[in-house]
């Protein structure tokens, strides 16, 4: 997959101005954060965004970037929440995070379904 729905900039842009620089500059972290985000957005919306991607509207490639690099980011905070301000600060952090994708989840879950024919 890697980065199929977001771009690792928009994962770190995510974290906030505390997050940790090491982990932020680890292609192989945000790589594997952003598989991860990708795969559960399909598994939880039962359907394939990744095979399909190529076919969406703008407007659901937006709202699948959004939930990706808002996932992906919960890990980046998530690893070191002493680089913030205070541990509210993380936490807050997270909780505006997961809820802005786990509202976008259930925005996926109601798309219409999208089927290939192949060789069609």
């Amino acid at each position: 997959m890697a980065f199929t729905f977001c771009t690792s900039e928009a994962i770190v842009r995510k974290a906030g101005s505390g997050a940790d620089l090491t982990i932020c500059a680890s292609g192989a972290a945000l790589t594997d954060w952003s598989d991860n985000a990708e795969s559960f957005i399909n598994c939880a919306t039962r359907k394939n965004w990744t095979d399909a991607y190529g076919a969406l509207n703008i407007d659901v490639k937006y709202v699948l970037s959004e939930t990706a690099s808002d996932l992906a980011a919960i890990n980046i905070v998530g690893y070191n929440m002493v680089s913030y301000a205070t541990r509210v600060d993380a936490e807050d952090l997270i909780n505006v995070l997961w809820a802005r994708s786990a509202r976008n989840i259930e925005v996926l879950k109601e798309q219409p379904v999208i089927t290939f024919m192949v060789g069609a």
